[in-house]
């Protein structure tokens, strides 16, 4: 029985080679290979071929070969992600294309940089006075908020900005200085902030204060003259320019004089001029002489005119006049010092002084004119009892003028003294 069975095995594969069948039959046979079959040569080849043509391309099989084809990899689920990049280091000389991940994200390299860490979103709050940016050395790290440093900075070169000014100049760096040309030129320095001062030039300040013996205005102190008489001006070191305000003394209230039942009232004294100059360090110098005008002295006559107040030629104020004394009548007011005759960038006429009045009848008591008050106030007011003037109390005011009913004279009161005020600009 094994041995029959042994035969018409071997007849029958000895038929199987004989038939060679078609390609058409080895196609069938690819599909349907079971236990037991055995396949031609050429059933093998086609059955190989078929497999190979089905995938169309050929399979990566090795690490380093180059995929083809569009890679589309399962949805992602609840249960896995569809694609796993374990995370690691970042390599030292990545190539453009090259993805990767470390413990701080995903990254990526694209036109020679790398990018990343990729999916944070935009920051949603931060304390105040901190910035959102990345590491503050050569070292990559994460961005987070940090206070800014000069790394951040940009370093200035020596090209120029190309920005125009509305004067047509154009800002240009040099040496780490900003700056523009023209007469409003401005220059920045590392770590300095600058300004221009309309009449000293370029100033510059960093944390530390002023920089250099740039002219700078970092405080400012006033000088004050208010006796009459000649004094020294000597400006505080330091000093980038000053602004000169002088006031001419003060005229006398003229006098009143009576006889009988008259009533008289002298005119009230003129207030001083004003006048105001702004000088540079260099035109005051080391020092510079100082006058002070006296107030006018009052009188049973006319009172006195008050004196000019100066800077030398440079500030003048002239003083103001006296009121004119009253016999039986009422006193004209003096007139206030004059602008035409006093020297600064701004010149101001003195007030006059108030007109007293009077007859010569037996009419109401006089009354004695006011005196002027002048850029800084300080006028005396005209009284209506028997008896002198009030005598001015402020720089540069006019004193009243003097009444009287009856036979009797009285002095009008005096002005009072001009003044100088200088407020200085300083630089330390």
């Amino acid at each position: 029985m094994t041995r029959t069975r042994r035969i018409v095995q071997f007849f029958t594969a000895l038929a199987g080679i004989a038939l060679a069948p078609s390609w058409a039959a080895a196609q069938s046979v690819c599909s349907n290979i079971a236990y037991g079959k055995i396949l031609t040569e050429a059933q093998w080849n086609y059955c190989f071929q078929q497999k190979q043509d089905s995938l169309g391309y050929t399979a990566l099989n090795k690490g380093g070969d180059t995929m083809l084809g569009k890679l589309v990899t399962a949805p992602s689920s609840n249960a896995q992600a569809g694609l796993a990049l374990a995370i690691g280091l970042a390599p030292t000389s990545p190539n453009d294309g090259d993805i990767w991940t470390t413990s701080s994200g995903l990254f990526v390299r694209i036109g020679g940089a790398t990018i990343g860490p990729l999916g944070q979103g935009a920051p949603t709050s931060a304390s105040a006075n901190l910035v959102y940016a990345g590491p503050t050395t050569g070292v990559p790290a994460a961005p987070s908020f940090r206070s800014l440093v000069a790394d951040d900075l940009p370093v200035a070169t020596g090209s120029a900005f190309g920005a125009v000014k509305p004067d047509g100049t154009t800002i240009t760096i040099s040496g780490g200085v900003i700056s523009s040309a023209g007469a409003s030129a401005t220059s920045i320095q590392s770590g300095v902030t600058n300004f221009l001062s309309a009449t000293s030039g370029n100033c510059a300040y960093n944390n530390a204060g002023k920089v250099g013996d740039k002219n700078c205005l970092t405080q400012v102190k006033t000088q004050k003259f208010q006796t009459a008489g000649s004094f020294t001006y000597t400006p505080t070191a330091g000093l980038v320019y000053a602004q000169v305000e002088c006031v001419g003394g003060g005229g006398a209230g003229g006098g009143a004089n009576g006889s009988g039942t008259a009533t008289a009232g002298g005119g009230g004294g003129g207030s001083g001029a004003y006048s105001r100059v702004t000088l540079t360090a260099a035109a005051i110098g080391a020092s510079k002489a100082v006058a002070i005008g006296s107030g006018g002295n009052g009188s049973t006559g006319n009172g006195g005119a008050g004196g000019d107040t100066s800077v030398t030629t440079l500030c003048v104020a002239k003083g103001g006049s006296g009121g004119q004394q009253a016999v039986n009548s009422g006193g004209n007011g003096g007139a206030g010092g004059l602008a035409s005759g006093s020297t600064g960038d701004v010149t101001v006429d003195g007030n006059g002084g108030g007109a007293g009045t009077g007859s010569g009848g037996t009419a109401t008591l006089g009354t004695g004119g006011s005196g002027a008050g002048s850029f800084f106030g300080g006028g005396a007011r005209g009284v209506t009892l028997s008896g002198g003037g009030t005598a001015a109390v402020g720089c540069g005011g006019g004193g009243a003028g003097a009444t009287i009913s009856g036979s009797a004279s009285y002095a009008g009161g005096n002005g009072y003294q001009g003044c100088i005020v200088i407020t200085e600009f300083i630089n330390q």
